[in-house]
């Protein structure tokens, strides 16, 4: 007598198995059915040098998750390049992405009509939260899950914005309002006031340059280049010292002996170069008042004041060496030195052509103690060494021996590191494929997005 066919509800079968299996199992178990397309996407997939365009795009697939991006007209191109390597990763998992710009398109009413049939919404930076369809904010119009993708310090945004608090208030009422952070401290801070399925740790990918022929690229000069700005925002710090910065009339009612301890761990060597992160642990505020109105102002005058005495430091102490300095500010703050040149900005799209031609790139996340500007994985994957502030961070990149190179922010001593990469040779070109795979955008949206069947969107994934 033949066996009778059992029908299995598979969607009741997961949520039933959910709670006995592990996270990253049910992640492999998500992936198992787009293997084979990743795999083939892998190989026909180009270096992330698609030129971002200031108009929407909707990419069609035949894959039934989708996704919408908002992003903004960046004055150097980051956000739209941002935007657009989020897009390519997301497409190479089957997903439909369409990517409004909220400069050139207010009229966010033609999309609210398929918001909610988006699995998924991300914001570029904070200033889309900015923008309302029918009066309501981006987030409560799209997307089963929303992602804030926090592009700077949030202390910044917070401070500077009051559609940011706004969005962090909500998160703590509603699991669908999420966050991505490049940074693990400020990851581990917002986790502590909503939840860890909220929020993931989502480090920057690099920006690969592939010249069109062997004639395309130039041999690489003896100089180091930094690539930034003294900081827009510290035009309003005219304080010469932290204890100048005490002053102000909204500076939180802290003991002058207990803002000394602050100040000197601060400014402790290999101490934690994260303000914030040191004003809870030596001040013992909580998370929830640190991030409040109360505190931010203070937080981010001193974050300001540090971001220019540590990067000012950083430029004295690469005195007598040959160094290119790309950016604003460099010419009114460090004194003149021979070895020295001031050059301008330069866009998010060339820096990678500009870092092939250089034997090395100082980078400075100086307020930051375990996530790393994407100028580092851009550098390494361009044959440019690296040489950046202790940070946590730095073990995950598993750079071949005397490509990366730290110093500490607060005593920065650069002569020997320097020497080093002036006088190495080039990067072979296996070393430098290895980190292009380990660090590109791909891997990085395929370690943060799953989909785990035709129902749903993203697996929630926890800060790590």
């Amino acid at each position: 007598m033949p066996m009778p066919r059992i029908s299995l509800n598979t969607q009741a079968a997961k949520q039933f198995i959910r709670p006995f299996v592990p996270v990253g199992l049910l992640d492999l178990m998500a992936r198992r059915h787009y293997e084979m397309k990743a795999k083939l996407s892998a190989q026909q997939r180009s270096d992330n040098n698609a030129t971002p365009t200031p108009t929407s795009e909707n990419v069609a697939s035949p894959r039934s998750a989708t996704a919408i991006i908002f992003y903004w007209s960046h004055l150097f191109g980051t956000t739209e390049a941002l935007a657009t390597f989020a897009k390519n990763a997301l497409i190479a998992l089957e997903v439909d992405v369409t990517m409004v710009n909220i400069d050139a398109q207010a009229d966010l009413e033609v999309y609210a009509d398929a918001g909610t049939n988006y699995d998924f919404a991300i914001s570029v930076g904070s200033l889309p939260l900015a923008k309302r369809v029918a009066g309501r904010p981006l987030y409560e119009v799209f997307g089963e899950n929303f992602y804030l993708w926090v592009l700077d310090p949030i202390i910044y945004d917070l401070q500077k914005f009051l559609f940011v608090r706004q969005y962090l208030n909500a998160s703590q009422r509603s699991s669908r309002l999420r966050f991505l952070f490049w940074e693990r401290d400020y990851a581990n801070l917002v986790t502590e006031l909503t939840s860890p399925e909220q929020v993931r740790y989502f480090p920057f990918g690099g920006h690969f340059y592939v010249p069109s022929s062997s004639t395309d690229d130039v041999a690489r000069i003896p100089r180091l280049a930094i690539i930034g700005t003294v900081g827009a925002e510290l035009a309003k710090v005219s304080s010469s010292d932290l204890d100048g910065l005490a002053t102000s009339s909204d500076t939180p009612n802290v003991s002058s002996a207990l803002r000394s301890r602050y100040f000197d761990a601060i400014e402790s060597v290999g101490g934690n170069a994260n303000v914030t992160m040191v004003a809870r642990d030596v001040l013992g505020i909580e998370v929830k008042q640190l991030l409040s109105v109360e505190w931010l102002p203070f937080l981010t005058r001193v974050d300001s004041y540090e971001k220019r005495r540590r990067r000012l430091l950083v430029a004295a102490a690469l005195r007598g060496i040959p160094v290119d300095f790309y950016g604003t500010g460099w010419k009114e703050h460090v004194p003149p030195d021979e070895s020295f040149q001031f050059l301008d900005a330069v866009s998010f799209n060339a820096q990678p052509r500009l870092l092939r031609r250089y034997r090395g790139l100082v980078n400075f996340d100086p307020n930051l103690e375990d996530g790393l500007h994407d100028r580092v994985y851009t550098a390494l994957g361009n044959g440019c060494r690296v040489i950046t502030n202790t940070n946590r961070a730095t073990v995950e990149v598993d750079a071949p021996h005397g490509t990366l190179y730290t110093y500490d922010i607060n005593a920065p001593e650069l002569a020997d590191s320097a020497a080093e990469v002036l006088n190495a040779a080039n990067i072979p070109d296996h070393d430098i494929l290895a980190l292009r795979r380990n660090h590109c955008w791909q891997s990085r949206v395929d370690a943060v997005f799953t989909f785990p069947d035709e129902h749903g969107g993203p697996l929630p994934v926890s800060a790590e």
